[in-house]
């Protein structure tokens, strides 16, 4: 009872003196780097390669830059950012903040009715008898330390993700035309973990480290007509001993002659965790190839 107490009348002291947890400002959810940009949807990285398909690699997203170290005082006097046993250190609540473990019931008086976010504890550095934990308070997101949405983007920079090398009969050369009526298949040529997953990667920052899982979920052809074709899997391989059959899993038949461009979107899906917390950010990688499908058309002489 003595606990829950001294963390009712902490908390309202905390508010009144430091005040709520700021709003969040509207934008894109994660930094998607200098190489793709946020569609309102996902990360989006686009590559052209009008010659044969399939051959640009691409950087799975840009990684952070250089920043000056942080520093942090209480009042005027330094404090170090980390402290071992109490967390990060938080200009905006002057104290060390770190995720409550276990968390609180619903009913404690920290959750201020919100069933989102958590409960950290607000804590100062122990010395002549004070500090340790001082009160306890809700917030929507992680109020100090690194962002480990921040540490999940640098793990999948540190991946090297590639769309899929495109796959496709009739091919994008000189001299293979397909025809009209006739199966076009589709296919993720040679995949990898790079172009396909799963793979995993790790980034971590002053003593935390976030773990990051990517894997594609579909790719969706863009077949240069307005027509759409969505695969969960990689597709199959054509052979030639198929002759004219449709592919199994992964095809489309045009209806007119032309040359069309055609753009796989290689839809990758990245689960994190890590701090106490997990998300999941989408990320798609383009490439595109060109082919010709023609008309078969019969001569008759009398």
């Amino acid at each position: 009872m003595l606990t829950r107490t001294l963390a009712a009348v902490g908390l309202t002291v905390g508010s009144l003196l430091l005040g709520g947890v700021p709003a969040i400002a509207a934008g894109p959810p994660v930094d998607c780097g200098s190489d793709a940009q946020w569609d309102g949807r996902q990360c989006k990285i686009t590559a052209t390669n009008p010659g044969r398909s399939g051959k640009t690699p691409l950087s799975g997203g840009g990684g952070s830059g250089e920043s000056a170290p942080r520093t942090c005082a209480y009042g005027s006097i330094p404090m170090p950012c980390r402290d071992a046993e109490f967390g990060w250190w938080s200009d905006s609540k002057s104290c060390y903040v770190q995720l409550t473990n276990p968390q609180p019931p619903a009913t404690a008086p920290a959750w201020e009715g919100h069933t989102d976010g958590a409960i950290y504890d607000c804590s100062l550095p122990r010395s002549g008898g004070f500090g340790g934990l001082q009160y306890r308070f809700w917030s929507a997101t992680a109020p100090a330390g690194p962002d480990p949405v921040v540490l999940a983007q640098q793990a999948i920079a540190s991946m090297n993700l590639r769309p899929i090398s495109i796959g496709i009969v009739p091919e994008d050369r000189p001299g293979s035309v397909g025809l009209v009526g006739m199966p076009v298949w589709l296919w993720a040529s040679s995949p990898d973990a790079q172009s396909w997953g799963p793979i995993t990667r790790s980034a971590s920052a002053s003593g935390v480290t976030v773990t990051a899982t990517a894997k594609v979920q579909r790719v969706r052809w863009q077949m240069g007509d307005g027509a759409v074709v969505v695969c969960a899997g990689p597709g199959t391989a054509y052979e030639d001993r198929f002759g004219k059959t449709d592919s199994p899993t992964c095809g489309y038949t045009y209806s007119k002659p032309g040359t069309y461009t055609v753009r796989a979107d290689t839809q990758w899906s990245v689960a994190w965790s890590g701090m106490g917390q997990s998300g999941t950010i989408p990320v798609t990688l383009d490439q595109a190839t060109t082919i010709t499908v023609g008309e078969l058309q019969v001569l008759t002489t009398g």
